[in-house]
């Protein structure tokens, strides 16, 4: 393949390599930019980059020294020649990374891909004077620590240097250098001297990392030591993982928590009987802000006998779409209802105190003895909801022990979600 020079005449990947060590920087800035097309991947090619770049930060330091401002041109073309070789991930790099190791995440992370090769290099530039360098070292020691490449320093004597480098950090004079360090001092969370990135138990101290079942959970962290559940689910949270126990715990029915921990909400969950519930309408806004939406719902329900006593029982409100819980909402019993007759209505005071915190709820329930059925409204005003999706919405109303359970789809109108 031939490159075609300023002069019109055709180039071979040699006579660029020639010109990068021209004495003229924007001969040499020509020449990288043409040798692009013939790739990176030829040896003589990368060796001839690396040089550049060691020439490059040796003029550039020059240029600087002498109170010669570089062009944007140029330090646009320094900044691309140390991003291809930070991509090399050539050790034949380290001494001209490490030359500009405060000039960005490139060079960092380039040089802890090197892993324990570069380690003692990068630490003598915690003895720099200048701030920027002794950062960037910090940073690159902090990214050796990182799942992508720890295993090049995963040995005592390397997490020990990078362990006692973090910690002389952390006392630095200047902040950046020092909270930086404080920082990767973190992942040694439990002090067991295993970043918490690659500690099999991160929370409690465990250096021999021993994990009997072999899931990826350090035994004094394994809830279930013998059965494997890399994923610790424990539902009933009794310290036990479901894997290994034989009682998972019961979902409470009425108070918008998923007590078992399944995913399942009140009369959502199987645990829980229901009786069917009708919705006649309900509005939902689709969005809305914190403490702003108003939802109103209304329909009925049978089946409980006309045993249902609201003012002494409470009632939970819930509803939920395929996405999760849009709002659920408690009304406790006590202060807020007044009864007549056979209807039952709550109504939240001013200070939205009695419901769920801030809303204003009310709740109108009624009885026909005559046709056994109970009729019900809700309104709730400055309340938050997840916002609905079209579809599927389930209603739930739990009133002591009975429940009642409603689900159909809802449609979109305007701004707003309705029932059909």
């Amino acid at each position: 393949m031939l490159a075609l020079g300023k002069s019109g005449h055709a180039q071979t990947s040699e006579d660029l390599i020639a010109q990068l060590q021209n004495l003229d920087p924007e001969i040499r800035r020509e020449a990288f930019y043409q040798l692009r097309q013939f790739g990176y991947a030829n040896d003589p090619i990368k060796i001839a980059i690396i040089d550049l770049l060691t020439l490059e930060n040796d003029f550039s330091q020059d240029q600087l020294i002498s109170g010669v401002s570089l062009s944007e041109d140029y330090v646009t073309y320094h900044g691309d020649l140390i991003g291809v070789v930070s991509a090399l991930n050539d050790i034949r790099s380290l001494n001209a990374l490490l030359s500009v190791i405060d000039s960005g995440n490139m060079a960092i992370s380039a040089l802890a891909r090197f892993g324990t090769t570069a380690l003692d290099p990068v630490i003598a530039k915690l003895e720099s004077p200048r701030d920027d360098v002794k950062t960037a070292a910090v940073l690159v020691l902090h990214k050796m620590l990182e799942p992508l490449n720890f295993s090049l320093v995963n040995d005592p004597i390397s997490l020990s240097k990078i362990r006692t480098a973090l910690e002389q950090a952390s006392f630095d004079a200047n902040d950046y250098t020092r909270a930086s360090a404080l920082e990767a001092l973190a992942t040694f969370g439990d002090g067991d001297g295993i970043p918490d990135t690659t500690d099999n138990c991160p929370i409690l101290a465990n250096p021999d990392q021993n994990d009997a079942d072999g899931d990826g959970v350090g035994d004094v962290c394994d809830n279930c030591l013998s059965t494997i559940n890399p994923n610790q689910e424990d539902t009933d949270n009794d310290g036990l993982g479901d894997a290994c126990d034989s009682t998972i715990g019961t979902e409470n029915c009425g108070n918008c928590v998923d007590d078992n921990g399944d995913g399942l909400v009140d009369l959502l969950d199987p645990q829980c009987a229901s009786d069917p519930l009708t919705v006649k309408t309900g509005r939902l806004p689709l969005t809305s802000r914190p403490g702003a939406a108003m939802l109103t719902v209304q329909g009925s329900f049978s089946g409980a006998g006309g045993l249902v006593n609201p003012p002494a029982e409470g009632v939970t409100l819930n509803l939920t779409d395929t996405d999760g819980q849009i709002t659920c909402f408690t009304l406790p019993p006590g202060p807020g209802w007044t009864t007549k007759g056979s209807q039952w209505t709550f109504t939240d005071d001013k200070t939205g105190s009695l419901g769920a915190p801030g809303a204003k709820e009310s709740l109108s329930i009624s009885y026909n003895a005559g046709t056994g059925v109970y009729s019900w409204k809700a309104k709730v005003r400055k309340t938050t909801l997840s916002d609905p999706d079209a579809g599927n919405v389930s209603t739930a109303i739990s009133i002591g022990d009975n429940g009642f359970l409603n689900s159909q789809a809802w449609k979109t109108k305007g701004k707003k979600l309705v029932t059909p």
